[in-house]
């Protein structure tokens, strides 16, 4: 039996529809994010969490960093990303490296979780790990949605299993104009309830204009792990050039450019 969860507003905005439809940024994405001091961070920090191989779930996996990672490393990779565009990225590489992967095509807040082995691979507590990196999470839009979602994602690992992410947060946008800016309009907003505390719109983002993201403080992932089931093991705050750990706590709320982030079941 195929698992639905009912929503209670889209968790694809319009604007991601855009994001993942575009052949031109999925093209595009290795080369525009070339030498990220993000990428080459969480790279280290999920080798070293995931530390042997097994059964690996690729949330969002884009075009395959991750998946090449591990896979090179005789783990058993399976990615999800609802942008073919993306996939096929992975096929090809995959095909380069001459490394097997399986790889699906949906909806993260609609994972077809079955029980029945004979439709897919997604079946309850089979996978020893999952990850969800570059605050693919803020792209799910509602927070019962984002619940949801890591809820399922609880139900995907083994007793035991590690999940691994990365959000934004939210108070290091006091550091320039444009995001004071939107701490105050998100500010009124949602007291008006127009807006979730958090929920961002970028300008101009590789192509696609007010491009949405959901941005975090420390108080409410946290909080929104608890509440899916997951125990913090470890909450790495980031440095504001994202290439190492914040060097104190002295205003972290404020100081930390995001958060690298492992829990269990």
């Amino acid at each position: 039996m195929t698992i639905r969860i009912a929503m209670t507003k889209p968790a694809i905005h319009k604007s991601t529809r855009e994001y993942i439809s575009s052949p031109r940024v999925a093209q595009g994405y290795d080369c525009f994010f070339a030498g990220s001091n993000l990428f080459a961070l969480d790279t280290i920090m999920l080798e070293r969490w995931f530390d042997r191989p097994g059964r690996l779930l690729d949330l969002g996996c884009g075009t395959g960093r991750h998946i090449i990672q591990f896979a090179q490393s005789g783990f058993d990779v399976v990615g999800v990303d609802l942008s073919d565009h993306m996939l096929k990225e992975v096929k090809q590489k995959l095909l380069q490296n001459n490394l097997q992967a399986t790889l699906i095509q949906t909806n993260l807040c609609d994972l077809p979780i079955t029980t029945d082995p004979m439709q897919n691979t997604l079946q309850p507590y089979s996978f020893d790990y999952a990850l969800c990196m570059f605050s693919t999470l803020g792209l799910i839009h509602g927070h019962e949605n984002r619940l949801a979602f890591l809820r399922s994602v609880n139900k995907l690992l083994r007793p035991g299993g590690q999940f691994a992410l990365h959000v934004h947060n939210k108070g290091f946008s006091i550091w320039n104009h444009e995001g004071r800016m939107f701490l105050i309009t998100n500010f009124i907003k949602s007291r008006l309830g127009l807006a979730e505390p958090g929920d961002k719109f970028l300008g101009y983002y590789r192509g696609i204009r007010k491009m949405f993201i959901h941005v975090f403080t420390e108080k409410e992932i946290t909080t929104l792990l608890h509440q899916a089931g997951f125990h913090i093991k470890n909450l790495i705050p980031l440095n504001h050039r994202r290439d190492d750990i914040l060097e104190s706590n002295f205003l972290r709320p404020l100081r930390a450019n995001g958060f690298l982030i492992r829990v269990c079941t």
